[in-house]
């Protein structure tokens, strides 16, 4: 596991991080049961986009449309724009981490 590990734990108690081996030992070192849930924010995929050739992107899990994008010169996460096509995976690793939280699904509403 990193040396440093960023989440955010929300209201109800759940725990949003990055999944990396180690996270399991992490939680529990925390005092948490384990890990009852887990969701994934993103696939980071090798695919060909019209125009642009082949390569790795990163798209939303719960959205495919919401991918890491061009805006100008900007990445930025978002439904229009070019989506950025990566040589390596493993720079498409590291952009779907800077943009984790952007990725995530949306909330569910306890309005039900």
């Amino acid at each position: 596991m990193k040396d440093n590990v960023e989440f955010k734990i929300e209201a109800d108690g759940t725990i949003c991080t990055v999944y990396q081996e180690g996270i399991e030992e992490f939680a529990r070192d925390l005092g948490a049961d384990g890990l009852k849930r887990s969701c994934r924010a993103s696939n980071v995929e090798w695919e060909e986009v019209s125009g642009q050739g082949k390569g790795w992107t990163v798209r939303a899990a719960h959205d495919s449309e919401l991918a890491i994008r061009l805006e100008g010169d900007v990445k930025v996460v978002s439904r229009t724009g070019p989506i950025v096509v990566y040589t390596t995976r493993e720079a498409a690793l590291e952009d779907e981490i800077k943009q984790f939280w952007k990725l995530l699904p949306p909330k569910e509403s306890s309005n039900g």
